[in-house]
Protein backbone atom coordinates (compact mmCIF):
# COMPACT_ATOMS: atom_id res chain seq x y z
CA UNK A 1 0.00 0.00 0.00
CA UNK A 2 1.59 3.34 -0.81
CA UNK A 3 0.32 6.47 -0.16
CA UNK A 4 1.68 9.90 -2.31
CA UNK A 5 1.45 13.46 -1.52
CA UNK A 6 -0.98 13.61 0.95
CA UNK A 7 -1.76 17.33 1.79
CA UNK A 8 -4.79 18.47 4.23
CA UNK A 9 -5.03 21.80 5.80
CA UNK A 10 -7.20 23.27 8.35
CA UNK A 11 -6.68 26.86 8.89
CA UNK A 12 -8.64 28.99 11.32
CA UNK A 13 -10.31 26.46 13.63
CA UNK A 14 -12.43 28.53 16.33
CA UNK A 15 -14.72 26.38 18.96
CA UNK A 16 -16.35 28.16 21.64
CA UNK A 17 -18.06 25.68 24.27
CA UNK A 18 -19.61 27.90 26.85
CA UNK A 19 -21.44 27.01 30.65
CA UNK A 20 -21.14 23.63 30.02
CA UNK A 21 -23.44 21.56 32.84
CA UNK A 22 -22.35 18.17 33.31
CA UNK A 23 -23.73 16.08 36.29
CA UNK A 24 -23.26 12.41 37.00
CA UNK A 25 -24.50 11.03 40.10
CA UNK A 26 -24.67 7.70 41.80
CA UNK A 27 -22.97 5.54 39.07
CA UNK A 28 -21.79 1.43 40.10
CA UNK A 29 -20.06 -0.10 37.98
CA UNK A 30 -18.89 -3.88 39.20
CA UNK A 31 -17.10 -6.16 37.70
CA UNK A 32 -15.90 -9.41 38.72
CA UNK A 33 -13.83 -12.47 37.76
CA UNK A 34 -12.87 -11.36 34.43
CA UNK A 35 -10.55 -13.80 32.59
CA UNK A 36 -9.09 -13.33 29.43
CA UNK A 37 -6.24 -15.71 27.85
CA UNK A 38 -4.81 -15.53 24.60
CA UNK A 39 -2.30 -18.48 23.73
CA UNK A 40 -0.10 -18.94 20.39
CA UNK A 41 -0.86 -15.88 18.68
CA UNK A 42 0.97 -15.59 15.06
CA UNK A 43 0.54 -12.67 13.05
CA UNK A 44 3.31 -12.94 10.27
CA UNK A 45 3.34 -9.82 7.03
CA UNK A 46 5.46 -10.92 4.00
CA UNK A 47 5.50 -8.02 1.61
CA UNK A 48 7.51 -10.31 -0.95
CA UNK A 49 4.83 -12.11 -1.90
CA UNK A 50 2.09 -9.91 -0.30
CA UNK A 51 1.14 -12.51 1.80
CA UNK A 52 -0.69 -12.08 5.16
CA UNK A 53 -1.14 -14.95 7.63
CA UNK A 54 -2.86 -14.60 10.72
CA UNK A 55 -3.13 -17.41 13.27
CA UNK A 56 -5.01 -17.23 16.70
CA UNK A 57 -5.29 -20.27 18.59
CA UNK A 58 -7.29 -20.50 22.48
CA UNK A 59 -8.47 -17.73 22.99
CA UNK A 60 -11.00 -17.64 26.21
CA UNK A 61 -12.45 -14.34 27.57
CA UNK A 62 -14.70 -14.92 30.30
CA UNK A 63 -16.45 -11.82 32.05
CA UNK A 64 -18.96 -12.36 35.27
CA UNK A 65 -21.15 -10.43 36.82
CA UNK A 66 -20.91 -7.15 34.99
CA UNK A 67 -23.35 -4.88 36.86
CA UNK A 68 -23.33 -1.09 35.80
CA UNK A 69 -25.72 1.44 37.56
CA UNK A 70 -26.34 4.61 36.08
CA UNK A 71 -28.50 7.21 37.99
CA UNK A 72 -29.53 11.33 37.62
CA UNK A 73 -27.24 11.98 34.82
CA UNK A 74 -27.76 15.49 33.77
CA UNK A 75 -25.73 17.51 30.37
CA UNK A 76 -27.09 20.73 29.63
CA UNK A 77 -24.66 22.70 26.90
CA UNK A 78 -25.21 26.08 26.17
CA UNK A 79 -23.88 28.67 23.72
CA UNK A 80 -22.19 25.84 21.59
CA UNK A 81 -20.32 27.92 18.73
CA UNK A 82 -18.02 25.90 16.20
CA UNK A 83 -16.66 27.27 12.93
CA UNK A 84 -14.20 26.02 10.73
CA UNK A 85 -12.55 28.50 7.93
CA UNK A 86 -10.11 27.05 5.13
CA UNK A 87 -8.20 30.02 2.59
CA UNK A 88 -10.51 29.55 -0.02
CA UNK A 89 -13.02 26.86 0.92
CA UNK A 90 -15.26 27.85 3.63
CA UNK A 91 -16.68 25.18 6.04
CA UNK A 92 -18.60 26.65 9.09
CA UNK A 93 -20.60 24.67 11.46
CA UNK A 94 -22.32 26.35 14.25
CA UNK A 95 -24.69 25.08 16.72
CA UNK A 96 -26.29 27.68 19.39
CA UNK A 97 -28.33 27.23 21.84
CA UNK A 98 -28.54 31.08 23.26
CA UNK A 99 -32.37 31.09 25.08
CA UNK A 100 -32.79 27.08 24.79
CA UNK A 101 -30.48 24.28 26.06
CA UNK A 102 -29.65 20.46 25.25
CA UNK A 103 -30.93 18.58 28.26
CA UNK A 104 -30.48 15.07 28.46
CA UNK A 105 -31.72 13.12 31.69
CA UNK A 106 -31.31 9.83 31.97
CA UNK A 107 -32.26 7.98 34.95
CA UNK A 108 -32.01 4.69 36.46
CA UNK A 109 -30.17 2.92 33.95
CA UNK A 110 -29.20 -0.51 35.08
CA UNK A 111 -27.11 -3.18 33.03
CA UNK A 112 -26.26 -6.70 34.11
CA UNK A 113 -23.95 -8.95 32.36
CA UNK A 114 -23.96 -12.29 33.53
CA UNK A 115 -21.96 -15.46 32.63
CA UNK A 116 -20.15 -14.22 29.23
CA UNK A 117 -18.32 -17.03 28.29
CA UNK A 118 -16.35 -17.00 24.51
CA UNK A 119 -14.16 -19.35 23.01
CA UNK A 120 -11.74 -19.11 19.83
CA UNK A 121 -9.99 -22.00 19.21
CA UNK A 122 -7.72 -22.50 16.10
CA UNK A 123 -8.40 -19.46 13.62
CA UNK A 124 -6.22 -19.84 10.64
CA UNK A 125 -6.61 -16.59 8.70
CA UNK A 126 -4.66 -16.31 5.28
CA UNK A 127 -5.07 -13.26 3.04
CA UNK A 128 -3.02 -14.40 -0.64
CA UNK A 129 -2.79 -11.23 -2.90
CA UNK A 130 -1.86 -12.26 -6.08
CA UNK A 131 -2.40 -9.67 -8.60
CA UNK A 132 -5.89 -8.61 -8.36
CA UNK A 133 -6.68 -11.58 -6.68
CA UNK A 134 -7.88 -11.82 -2.55
CA UNK A 135 -8.09 -14.92 -1.48
CA UNK A 136 -9.04 -15.28 2.35
CA UNK A 137 -9.61 -18.46 4.41
CA UNK A 138 -10.81 -19.27 7.65
CA UNK A 139 -10.14 -22.76 8.77
CA UNK A 140 -11.06 -24.65 12.10
CA UNK A 141 -12.94 -21.24 14.00
CA UNK A 142 -15.05 -22.17 16.80
CA UNK A 143 -16.43 -19.58 18.40
CA UNK A 144 -19.30 -20.24 21.24
CA UNK A 145 -20.75 -17.20 22.60
CA UNK A 146 -23.17 -17.82 25.90
CA UNK A 147 -24.49 -14.35 27.57
CA UNK A 148 -27.40 -13.82 29.90
CA UNK A 149 -28.07 -9.96 29.41
CA UNK A 150 -30.90 -8.13 31.58
CA UNK A 151 -31.56 -4.33 31.56
CA UNK A 152 -34.46 -1.42 32.13
CA UNK A 153 -33.78 2.07 31.20
CA UNK A 154 -36.27 4.31 32.59
CA UNK A 155 -36.96 8.14 32.09
CA UNK A 156 -34.96 9.17 28.88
Amino acid sequence: MRINNVNMRINNVDMRINNVDVRINNVDMRINNVDMRINSVDVSINSVDDFVHVRINNVDVRINNVDMRINNVDMRINNVDVSINSVDDFVDVRINSLDNFVDMIINSVDMRINSVNMRINSVDMRINIVGDFIDMRINSGDMRIMASISGSTTSI
